[in-house]
């Protein structure tokens, strides 16, 4: 049996070209919109199937000129358990962070579930479960 490391090693992690998107939110008073640029990366095997993927923005909180946000994070219910998340969320930090060593915040995590918000902290993000954010700092 592979160690955990092992079992990961040969797993691809790659930007999904096809999934980069613009989106919009609401910001400001008076409320205008204001777009944002969402990239999406996959976690696949060797034989390029699909285990996870991850959608992140690096200019969500432009209004206050760093951080990157967190969007989205799936792996499909028949590969969970097996550590893929873990493994996709790592390296999209490690991914974010070696273009600009800023906070990661995660929005909504109040509006999720509790094994959710748990499984998170578990894996370095802080925050309160009543809370709308949480968030991860670069290490040093």
């Amino acid at each position: 049996m592979l160690e955990p490391e092992e079992q990961f090693i040969n797993l691809i992690f790659t930007e999904i070209p096809d999934l980069r998107e613009t989106r919009w939110r609401m910001f400001d008073e008076p409320p205008k919109e204001v777009p944002y640029t969402v990239v999406a990366y996959g976690l696949y095997r060797q034989d390029k199937t699909l285990l996870g993927i991850c959608y992140w923005s690096g200019d969500y909180f432009q209004h206050k000129g760093e951080g990157w946000y967190l969007a989205d994070i799936n792996v499909p219910e028949h590969f969970r358990e097996n550590g893929y998340g873990t493994e996709l969320l790592k390296r999209s930090c490690e991914k974010m962070w070696s273009e600009k060593k800023e906070i990661i915040v995660l929005a909504r995590s109040g509006a999720t579930k509790k094994r959710t918000f748990e499984w998170f902290k578990k894996r370095g993000f802080e925050g309160n479960f009543d809370s709308v954010y949480m968030w991860q700092y670069p290490p040093n």
